[in-house]
């Protein structure tokens, strides 16, 4: 991609809708980020490439739902909880499902509420609990 295409796009974007909605930035530090996602309606993050997205999980631990590629990845790590984009590489697909969004309040309500589970399920305390356990078999097991 090249930004000023970008750029362009995002002011277009905005100019159309008479504020500034869409953002596109390289970095924002973590207290920003924050504001944002808590901020924003939803989070888009369409992806092929990526195997494990942090953004979606950051936005779903704050209560804002995500609009992500539907992939066995995107689906093992957000369940139900997020909106799933049949063809990541059509835009019609991702409009038709970023509409989706923002129209399944019922959806969006169920995401905000069950936000906190995602805290627990992906916290540093269950991934070192998890880790120890699997280095106590492979130790007590002998497997290597």
């Amino acid at each position: 991609y090249q930004p000023p295409i970008i750029d362009d796009l995002v002011n277009s974007i905005n100019r159309k809708i008479g504020r500034k909605a869409v953002f596109y930035k390289e970095y924002a530090e973590d207290e920003e980020i924050i504001g944002l996602l808590q901020k924003a309606e939803f989070l888009t993050y369409i992806s092929t490439r990526e195997a494990f997205g942090f953004p979606p999980l950051e936005a779903f631990a704050l209560g804002t739902p995500s609009v992500v590629s539907n992939s066995p990845v995107a689906r093992e790590l957000m369940g139900d909880m997020a909106f799933f984009v049949a063809d990541p590489k059509s835009p019609g697909s991702i409009a038709k499902t970023m509409g989706e969004c923002l129209n399944d309040v019922q959806k969006r309500e169920v995401i905000k509420r069950e936000s906190p589970q995602i805290k627990i399920k992906y916290s540093w305390i269950n991934f070192t609990d998890k880790f120890l356990e699997t280095a106590r078999i492979i130790i007590n097991e002998k497997i290597f």
